[in-house]
Formats: C-alpha cells, sequence, structure tokens
C-alpha cells in the first residue's frame, strides 16, 4: 500500500503550491485505491483553472503509480500556467528496466516564468532540443540525472541569461552520458561539482567570470579541469584526488578556500612552484592525508601575503623535519589545529612566531 501526500494551497485563481509524492517502502503493485488516486489527479489538474501555479513537486518510486506518461503531461500542464518552481525526483524502485521520464520539450523552450528548476533521480531522461529558452531562471539542481548526450548539459546552460545559482551531482553507479561538464554562464554565482565516477576522461570546462562561491567535490580517476580565471570569487571549497594545482591556479581572488586531498602528489613538484599568488586569501583551511602533506602548506603559505586565519588537519605529522623551512614571516596569522605534536612539526616547518588556538 502505498502512502500519498497531495497538498494543494489556492489563493485567488493561483496555486501556490502543488505537491505530489508518492512513498512506497516496498515495491508492489498498486491496488485499486492507489489507482483512483492517480486517476483522479490525471483527470482534474488539466481542468484546473489558474493561471499560475508558484510551485509544482512531483515525487515517485513506483512506475505503475506515477507513470512516465503521466509526469510528462503533468509538467507540461504546469509549463501551460506559468510554473515558476518545479521539482521532480523520480527514483524508481525496479531492478531491471527502469523506464526513462522524458519532459516535454516546452519546459526548456518556452517557460518564460520559471525561476527554479530541481531535477534528481537517473529515470529522469535529459534531452534537451536546440533552442533553449529560459530568460528567468536563477537556480538548476540536475542530481544523477541521465542526460541524452554529451550536449544536453551544454545546451541547457546556452540561454539561461539570467542563472545564479547551479548544482551538478553525478553519480558513479550507472552511466549518465556525460563525458564532458562545460559550464559557460557569465552570469552565475554559485556553483556546486559532485562527481563521483569511475569513467574514464571527464572533462570539466568552467567559464564563470562572475562567480563568487565554488564547490568542488571528486571521487574518482582521469578527471581533468580547464578553468578561466574568476576574479570576483570569495569562497571555495575543493575536496579532489587529484589536479590540486589545475584547481587552484584559477583561483587567485579568492578569500576563503578550504582544500580537502588524500592522494599524494606526483613527483614533478615544479607545478606547485610557479606563478600562482593568492593576494586577497585570508582564511585558509587545509585538511590534506598524505604523506607530503606540508608541500601543499608551505606552497599555500608563501603565496598568501594576506592570510590571517590558518585551520590545519592531517593525520601525518611525521618527517616534517625532512622538509626546508619556508621562512614564513607573517606572525599576524591565527593557527587553527587540535594537538601539540602538529603545533612543533608546523613551527618545524613555518620557522617563526605565530598565534596558536589548539
Amino acid at each position: 500500500m502505498a502512502v500519498f501526500h497531495f497538498k494543494n494551497l489556492i489563493f485567488k485563481n493561483q496555486i501556490y503550491r502543488l505537491e505530489m509524492q508518492e512513498r512506497s517502502f516496498v515495491l508492489c503493485y498498486p491496488n485499486t485505491s492507489d489507482l483512483r488516486y492517480r486517476d483522479f489527479i490525471h483527470k482534474n489538474l488539466p481542468l484546473h483553472r489558474a493561471p499560475v501555479i508558484e510551485s509544482l513537486v512531483l515525487k515517485s518510486r513506483n512506475p505503475q503509480l506515477f507513470r512516465p506518461e503521466n509526469i510528462k503531461l503533468w509538467v507540461g500542464i504546469a509549463v501551460s500556467r506559468c510554473v515558476r518552481e518545479l521539482s521532480l525526483r523520480i527514483c524508481y524502485d525496479t531492478i531491471d528496466n527502469k523506464p526513462f521520464v522524458p519532459l516535454p520539450s516546452s519546459l526548456y523552450t518556452c517557460c518564460n516564468s520559471l525561476t527554479a528548476l530541481k531535477l534528481k533521480g537517473e529515470s529522469i531522461f535529459v534531452d534537451v532540443p536546440q533552442s533553449v529558452n529560459l530568460p528567468n531562471l536563477k537556480t538548476l539542481k540536475l542530481r544523477d540525472v541521465t542526460y541524452l548526450n554529451d550536449d544536453a548539459l551544454r545546451l541547457l546552460l546556452s540561454n539561461c541569461t539570467a542563472l545564479e545559482d547551479l548544482f551538478i551531482d553525478r553519480h558513479g553507479d550507472y552511466d549518465d552520458n556525460l563525458r564532458a561538464v562545460i559550464v559557460k554562464v557569465s552570469t552565475l554565482q554559485r556553483l556546486t561539482l559532485k562527481t563521483r565516477s569511475e569513467y574514464p576522461s571527464v572533462q570539466h570546462v568552467i567559464v564563470t567570470p562572475s562567480l563568487k562561491y565554488l564547490k568542488i567535490y571528486e571521487d574518482g580517476d582521469n578527471l581533468s579541469y580547464i578553468i578561466e580565471d574568476m576574479p570576483k570569487l570569495e569562497e571555495a571549497v575543493i575536496d579532489v584526488a587529484h589536479f590540486l594545482d589545475e584547481l587552484l591556479r584559477s583561483m587567485t581572488s579568492v578569500k576563503h578556500l578550504s582544500v580537502r586531498q588524500i592522494t599524494n602528489l606526483e613527483e614533478d613538484q615544479s607545478k606547485l612552484n610557479v606563478g600562482t599568488v593568492f593576494h586577497q586569501l585570508e582564511d585558509l583551511k587545509l585538511c590534506i592525508l598524505r604523506e607530503d602533506w606540508s608541500k601543499v602548506l608551505v606552497w599555500l603559505l608563501r603565496n598568501s601575503p594576506k592570510l590571517r586565519v590558518l585551520n590545519l588537519y592531517t593525520d601525518v605529522i611525521d618527517g616534517t623535519e625532512e622538509w626546508e623551512k619556508c621562512g614564513y614571516k607573517n606572525s599576524s596569522v591565527t593557527c587553527i589545529w587540535k594537538s601539540d605534536s602538529m603545533n612543533a612539526a608546523v613551527h618545524r616547518l613555518i620557522g617563526c612566531d605565530y598565534n596558536v588556538l589548539i
């Protein structure tokens, strides 16, 4: 037996929020009452004459209840009623032959009212036409969806002229058909990229001159980045296994930086020593869980003249006496860590006095 939630708040012929959610904790064929509920929505939603739908939320796990053709029709109706916020979470709990949910092309081409679009679930099939027109879309979240091809994401972003917040989450348990993540949006202010992929040669191209916040999380191999300079960047959170230098070289204007890296650097360390200066960096959080953590610390200290706060975490403190002192001269930095052994290790590296909070 499925449990449904159906919320409909109407005021002066305007639907402020319409939420249809089905929860089935075990996959089962719907009974008669379940089907009647679905058919009631299917019959009456097209008859409602509200000129504006403020928010439409659809959540489903059972393809026998909310079938792909039902969802496509309901989304099309919402588009025709000038929907402003659309959220779909379609995660069908079927073992084999999961059906895809195609969305109507009108969602991408003639939904001028849409300001927020949130899609989650590998059953959602993103097939974007050539003529995209989403002039008022400000928030876009894509989590574990399936794309038609490499070009689908690029097309979707191509004419989002007001987009400010972009969130892309890619899971590694299935093939989402995307081998290149291309983000070229001049208005974008917040960008979150989460990639957990075992597929090789996934390239990220980021051209976002107005970006203020960037978060990158990756768990995979053979991921590469081409990032143009971000002169307005204020905060960045970087959690990667590789290519730390490629990412940081485009973030020289960042004020607040959080870095986490697990794997050791390659033998050639020259990339960390040339060309990158963080002129505005004031607050640095560094979590390096690898043997050569001190090389990254020394490199960042040498190239951050305005640094005021250093928050350091590592579970590897041996071997610091082998590295050359960096001769760091900024005694106004407040350093934060949790052990006396860490204090001694960093003192061997920095070779000067500083304020310590343990």
